[in-house]
């Protein structure tokens, strides 16, 4: 265990440090060096690169995770585990990403009215996804030593500052715009580099091949579990970015640009949810080894209660606050149009956190299938829904088509559990959160906005802070929250 806690901290500590890194990059440098078509481009290199990278590489970048154990064996070097990966995850992807090349003119005449200059740019998004696989295929391999720590260094925060330098670059015209897509492709290439010598370093660097160990029967259940993660993973990748994908095709890069920083400020809200949902899967995969239902429903309730707590504080600062962030950003004038995109995108986030950890639950269980089949149903209806909003509403109809669609998969996944198991997460402090929060916000709405910004901010924020702590300690609406809160309070000798 120890490797793991000190493996997990050091990678919790870069995630938080990268976090904050690419927070600097999107809402200040970014905007202030970029345009919205710029910063559009980019993202939609990314997004369908990493598309591409999933649809052709049948499910090479998790194959490690699932079957280290299996291949592991020092004395043999693994039985020719990463030289496996590779060979197996680039196979496929020059295979299927042959087929999407033949056809490439077809899908990408979708872009040709509204983003020509996306056409130009595509052989960039091939180069970005053979660099991304190689990093996931690396990354899984280095998971199976419990070495995580590093790769996230790397990942997170490396990255992430040479990202920057390279805008800062552009900034100074030392690169063009095309140099800058160029070098910020070639830095996950980079990434891959170092993370060869970090293996290497590590003396776990086995080159061989053993056919011998690669039985039919393995085979076949190698590439019966890469079907499964190829379509598991397409649904996950299509409901996180079809939006980007849609909206250039459909608008244009700008839309994409102003759409994507709104999108993250509403997806900060996000982030506790993603730390609740690791504690809590490795206890509910014990309970229903156990069956343990009485455990589920208790980590079900209090999962959806404290995810409550959170989401409608976090959305009540961000919102509250959200025309005053628009006045600090550069050009913020041109990225407000994005001010509903946040709303909704916020508000996606709430449900997704008032419905505790659905999918968790689901996935531990016997029938982790139907959240397979909730993925699908979702992102049908994403694109459904795009297709529907986005014309009518502009970028404010994809950001309610996700929300739209995230209350149906929720709903989905509520009946499913509820009917199958008697599992429901819902409590009656999770209203008295609500009615908390509608009485801050209206409230809010009375206090001073002052000509410096930041004052604004301050007085909002610490209102916010203030009632919310007051009403959530006092009317003792969450027990896991008091006791933390008593924990601190006679830490400080504030209690007894």
């Amino acid at each position: 265990m120890g490797i793991i806690i000190r493996q997990s901290l050091k990678a919790s500590l870069a995630g938080y440090l990268g976090t904050a890194i690419g927070a600097f990059n999107i809402l200040w440098l970014s905007p202030k060096f970029l345009t919205p078509a710029q910063i559009g481009l980019i993202t939609w290199i990314e997004n369908v690169g990493l598309l591409l990278l999933i649809l052709c590489s049948w499910g090479g970048g998790n194959l490690a995770d699932r079957f280290f154990p299996v291949f592991k064996n020092n004395d043999k070097q693994n039985n020719g585990l990463l030289v496996f990966l590779f060979v197996y995850s680039y196979i496929c992807f020059l295979f299927f990403g042959f087929l999407f090349y033949l056809t490439q003119d077809i899908w990408l005449s979708y872009y040709a009215d509204n983003a020509p200059e996306n056409q130009m740019y595509f052989g960039y998004v091939w180069l970005y996804a053979v660099f991304l696989l190689q990093m996931m295929l690396l990354e899984s391999y280095l998971r199976g030593y419990l070495r995580i720590a590093i790769p996230s260094l790397f990942r997170e925060v490396i990255l992430r500052v040479l990202i920057i330098v390279s805008v800062i670059l552009y900034a100074f015209h030392l690169l063009s715009f095309e140099n800058l897509v160029f070098i910020r492709v070639l830095f996950y290439g980079l990434i891959g580099i170092l993370l060869w010598f970090y293996i290497r370093h590590l003396k776990i660097l086995y080159l061989q091949f053993h056919k011998s160990f690669l039985t039919k029967q393995r085979l076949k259940e190698i590439s019966t579990y890469g079907t499964y993660i190829l379509f598991a993973g397409a649904g996950t990748i299509v409901v996180m970015k079809i939006d980007t994908v849609m909206i250039p095709a459909m608008l244009n890069n700008t839309a994409l640009g102003i759409y994507m920083i709104a999108y993250f400020l509403g997806s900060i809200l996000d982030i506790p949810r993603r730390a609740i949902a690791q504690i809590s899967t490795p206890i509910i995969a014990q309970a229903w080894k156990e069956n343990n239902l009485q455990l589920i429903q208790q980590i079900y309730q209090k999962s959806s209660l404290n995810q409550t707590i959170i989401a409608c504080f976090l959305f009540l600062g961000i919102w509250l606050n959200i025309d005053s962030v628009f006045m600090i950003m550069p050009n913020g004038d041109v990225f407000k149009e994005g001010k509903w995109v946040v709303f909704f995108v916020a508000l996606t986030r709430v449900v997704d956190m008032i419905t505790g950890v659905s999918s968790e639950i689901l996935i531990q269980s016997k029938y982790f299938r139907f959240n397979f089949i909730s993925i699908i149903i979702l992102s049908i209806l994403m694109i459904i829904g795009n297709y529907i909003f986005i014309p009518i509403y502009q970028i404010v109809g994809a950001a309610f088509a996700t929300f739209l669609s995230f209350v149906l998969y929720n709903f989905i996944k509520f009946l499913f559990l509820w009917i199958k198991f008697g599992l429901q997460p819902f409590h009656f402090n999770n209203i008295k959160v609500l009615f908390l929060s509608i009485f801050i916000y209206y409230t809010s709405l009375f206090l001073p906005i002052f000509s410096n910004i930041f004052l604004t901010i301050f007085i909002v924020s610490s209102y916010i802070t203030l009632i919310y702590i007051i009403g959530v300690y006092f009317g003792r609406l969450s027990k896991d929250i008091n006791q933390i809160a008593n924990h601190f309070l006679k830490s400080i000798k504030l209690i007894k």
